[in-house]
């Protein structure tokens, strides 16, 4: 037999009713409707049992019109997705981020390498960590032990990726926040950019006990201020003899660009003999590969030791 339906009784305040419950208990009830949608809501305020009276459900009622509380429905909503927020790892958030992150065309993940490996090397410790439960003391201790031999931008850049993937799930329910509030200061790396004519003249020098294909591609750098992502991975095919120019692909800016060639620059292509092994690559390794960055920079390092150059000189920007 069909339970039958409890009887409504209105009250003196707009949109409060009751229904007799057992025991003499009667159960007060809100009804309004939303302004985001003019969705309407009915909910339980509760019960004479537990202290409720239709004066108390009408201010309940008064406060959700006014936006200072939230539907049951709503709050029990949000109650499941921090509970739900609260499983992800630092490692998931991560996975997801660079997932979502290279998956956008119109914004090209031009650091997912570097990401990729830094979180791979150094994140080990608090991988498995949720964000809410990373304290600050745990935090500083995962920072120390980068530190250990590594240079300071090295754990800024790794306290910059923790911050980006929080941030990242907490903008999309996936995590709580951090318990404490990041304060990164980016360390002032002092670099030299500019060298005096013997200064230059040593550089030069010291390129000649290089092969030539190393020796030509920071000559090259020299004449054009290309940076090395742009510098290694020159094709051939993007250079215009004629117009004195070449392509550049997929820029840090994003988009292919054109740039004009000194006369010098000219000649130093004019005279450079394709590899090989590699005969579509301007600037390959002396084996014929693509240069790996590392390697590039510790060939760098060489070079600027054998010239005596400054230790703060950096020529082969990112």
């Amino acid at each position: 037999m069909p339970r039958p339906i409890q009887q409504r009784q209105s009250t003196r305040f707009p949109g409060v009713y009751w229904v007799q419950l057992r025991n003499d208990n009667r159960a007060f009830f809100i009804r309004y409707r939303l302004s985001e949608g003019r969705r309407q809501v009915e909910e339980r305020a509760g019960t004479s049992a537990l202290g409720m009276t239709a004066a108390k459900a009408a201010m309940i009622r008064a406060e959700r019109l006014t936006g200072k509380s939230t539907p049951n429905s709503d709050r029990r909503k949000n109650e499941k997705a921090t509970q739900e927020a609260s499983k992800w790892t630092l490692k998931q958030l991560w996975e997801t981020y660079a997932e979502i992150r290279s998956s956008e065309p119109s914004k090209p993940y031009k650091g997912l390498r570097h990401d990729r490996n830094r979180f791979n090397a150094y994140f080990e410790p608090i991988a498995e960590l949720q964000p809410q439960k990373l304290d600050s003391l745990t935090y500083e201790r995962w920072k120390r032990k980068i530190a250990q031999g590594r240079s300071a931008t090295t754990v800024w850049h790794c306290g910059e990726l923790l911050r980006r993937i929080v941030r990242f799930g907490a903008e999309r329910n996936l995590c709580q926040a951090l318990p404490f509030k990041l304060k990164l200061s980016k360390p002032d790396n002092r670099t030299t950019e500019y060298l005096p004519p013997d200064q230059l003249a040593s550089l030069l020098k010291a390129l000649e006990s290089e092969p030539p294909v190393t020796a030509n591609f920071f000559k090259f750098i020299l004449l054009t201020g290309l940076r090395r992502s742009e510098a290694i991975k020159l094709l051939w095919e993007d250079i215009d003899f004629e117009r004195a120019e070449i392509l550049l692909r997929e820029t840090k800016a994003g988009k292919d660009q054109l740039l004009p060639l000194s006369q010098g620059a000219i000649n130093l292509l004019a005279s450079h003999r394709r590899h090989e092994n590699a005969p579509q690559l301007v600037f390959p390794t002396p084996n014929g590969n693509v240069w790996n960055c590392r390697s590039l920079g510790r060939v760098f390092a060489r070079i600027r030791q054998r010239a005596a150059l400054p230790k703060g000189f950096r020529l082969l920007m990112v």
